[in-house]
């Protein structure tokens, strides 16, 4: 009486030997590249975020430039050329590009940035993407996965942003 079962089903032991050795081939082969995938993933969104950041710069100062009266309404403090300072609140003296702190860049990057911005931390927090700081009397922005060596820099008395891919 049979039930259906063949003692000669399943695969034998050279066929499994063969496919677990083209996966190992395999895998040699991608863990490498996975290394540089997550590094090229890590540039690009460092660069995607500055870029992001020199957009707003420059949408705020063409809005300066084409409106009279804009910067009674903007909620940043402007620079007497246009360029973002940081929010009204968190600037003391009126058109003060000279005192840079960190409190200014953090609402720079999330008012710039807005709902979409990248997570910013001022401390140690490893889970924020970035990390401000003043360097050089601007505002640096740390790409903490990249453990700093990637980082957006912002100058409040130019506008000019620049990222820095290391």
């Amino acid at each position: 009486m049979s039930y259906g079962f063949n003692r000669f089903a399943g695969y034998s032991l050279l066929q499994t030997s063969v496919a677990v050795a083209i996966m190992a081939a395999a895998m040699a082969i991608l863990i490498p590249r996975l290394d540089v995938l997550i590094d090229d993933s890590r540039r690009v969104q460092v660069q995607a975020v500055g870029a992001a950041l020199q957009t707003s710069v420059f949408i705020v100062r063409e809005q300066w430039r084409s409106k009279v009266g804009y910067r009674e309404s903007t909620p940043f403090q402007l620079s007497l050329q246009g360029w973002p300072l940081g929010l009204r609140h968190d600037v003391a003296s009126a058109f003060d590009d000279q005192v840079i702190d960190v409190e200014r860049c953090v609402g720079l990057w999330k008012t710039l940035l807005e709902d979409d911005s990248p997570t910013l931390t001022t401390g140690d927090d490893p889970s924020a993407d970035f990390r401000a700081e003043v360097v050089d009397n601007q505002c640096r922005y740390f790409h903490q996965a990249s453990a700093d060596a990637r980082f957006i820099d912002y100058n409040m008395k130019d506008g000019q942003v620049s990222w820095h891919l290391n």
